[in-house]
């Protein structure tokens, strides 16, 4: 994909009571707010790729900022005196996709940090 030339990537995510369109990316982007004719392109594109989505009634339009990182955190911190930290962020416009995962290796790391489980049998993850 050509970001630069406009050829955005589209997500939709079916929900189950509506279904989630997206389909922006924009680098170093700190504001919240929809720019003018952002939404109305992301509908077009997702309607081109399915055309049923045209008869669907629009409830909205936001934006949300998706921090990335080169490499996803996530692990198990003991660097604190008071209590364990587990470490999940950095998932950028992948998180709906990697959260399943993500969040199988979160309750390992919980059940390690509290003793349920031998350090031994705590898979690594597949992200790092």
């Amino acid at each position: 994909l050509d970001i630069e030339a406009g050829d955005w990537p589209i997500g939709i995510f079916p929900r189950r009571d509506d279904i989630v369109l997206t389909g922006a990316y924009e680098i170093n982007e700190t504001s919240l707010k929809v720019p003018d004719g952002m939404d109305e392109g992301i509908v077009g594109r997702c309607v081109a790729f399915e055309p049923r989505l045209a008869q669907a009634r629009r409830l909205g339009a936001m934006s949300g900022l998706r921090p990335a990182r080169d490499v996803v955190r996530l692990e198990l911190d003991r660097t604190t005196d008071k209590m364990p930290v587990v470490h999940n962020y950095g998932h950028g416009g992948s998180g709906v996709t990697l959260s399943w995962g993500c969040a199988d290796d979160v309750v390992d790391l919980t059940d390690k940090a509290c003793g349920m489980t031998a350090e031994a049998e705590i898979p690594k993850t597949k992200l790092a």
